[in-house]
């Protein structure tokens, strides 16, 4: 089976999952916790630290997929994935210094 095909080299493709890998992550993990006191929770900021660490693990996964990427030579979609995780990297750094 050759995954060549299975893997565009573009660069919004890579962008795309970059980005939509670490949102469904946490996603996921936000839906299994959801309580009853979970909106006085988003208030606090132990929820703003939790989501931050949270958000950095959920970023991991775009490792593979980058190494993924670069392996098969699709050097435009591993761009993709850089970008993608740089701009979570800002977003977290933003809500963690500023928050």
């Amino acid at each position: 089976m050759d995954l060549n095909r299975f893997i565009p080299d573009k660069f919004l493709v890579g962008l795309i999952q970059g980005v939509l890998i670490p949102a469904v992550i946490v996603t996921v993990f936000l839906l299994i916790q959801i309580n009853d006191w979970y909106a006085e929770m988003i208030k606090s900021k132990a929820f703003i630290d939790l989501f931050v660490k949270l958000l950095s693990l959920a970023s991991l996964p775009n490792l593979g997929l980058f190494y993924l990427y670069i392996n098969r030579l699709k050097y435009r979609g591993g761009k993709g994935i850089i970008v993608a995780t740089f701009v979570y990297a800002i977003i977290i750094f933003v809500v963690k210094f500023t928050l």
